[in-house]
């Protein structure tokens, strides 16, 4: 991928996440290109990424807008994943051996890593990189599946979450705490931890969405 579709990329992802891109907006190649000084091809490509996360909505006929991301799905995908996410970290919590908390361990310097180096990108790869590794420790197969699923199914919205300076600094720190917890043995601290780290980013999430004019009324209390 060129220079600059990655450029364009990360300015509307940001866009995206820090709101400069309203839910539902029109996304115009022309315009956009211009603002950043380049044709529109790569622009275009930056907009088929989007669209491959679930950012944006895109065809080379009927062009781009903003993915009109619901409430309602957000709050289903996060309460479904971290109830399962907890039944697995139960298991892990039994299972683990001081190699397998070794790597966990790394897995959590490399969070530590990306994070300091302010890249996106890795911080992402290395936050599914540890979810993964807890989840395999479990040695639940559909389990595993499940949570992959339902993964895929929120990145739009976790992908917005860990655009935020204090997302990532409490979700490194939890890391942290949920490895000591691990190696421990304690099986209930564990799974109300992971409750914890997914009610955080789903509570400002729904802020997000919210200060968009997307809050349904059932949460406006």
């Amino acid at each position: 991928m060129s220079t600059k579709v990655t450029d364009s990329y990360r300015v509307l992802r940001e866009g995206i996440a820090t709101g400069a891109y309203r839910l539902g907006e029109p996304l115009r190649a022309a315009t956009i290109a211009g603002e950043l000084g380049i044709s529109r091809t790569p622009v275009r490509e930056a907009f088929m990424r989007l669209a491959s996360e679930g950012l944006v909505d895109y065809s080379p006929r009927y062009g781009a807008r903003v993915s009109d991301l619901r409430a309602e799905e957000l709050e289903e995908l996060f309460e479904l994943r971290a109830a399962i996410e907890a039944v697995a970290v139960r298991h892990a919590c039994a299972r683990a051996t001081p190699a397998d908390v070794a790597h966990l361990r790394r897995l959590c310097t490399a969070c530590h890593d990306a994070v300091g180096a302010d890249d996106v990108d890795a911080v992402i790869a290395a936050n599914i990189a540890l979810h993964d590794a807890v989840n395999r420790l479990s040695g639940r197969e559909r389990t595993i599946e499940l949570v992959d699923l339902l993964r895929d199914r929120a990145r739009p919205y976790r992908v917005l979450a860990l655009y935020d300076d204090d997302e990532r600094r409490a979700s490194l720190a939890e890391h942290d705490d949920l490895v000591d917890l691990i190696e421990a043995g304690d099986a209930d601290g564990a799974a109300a931890l992971l409750g914890e780290h997914f009610a955080r980013p789903l509570a400002r999430l729904m802020r997000y969405l919210g200060d968009r004019g997307r809050r349904p009324q059932r949460l406006a209390s």
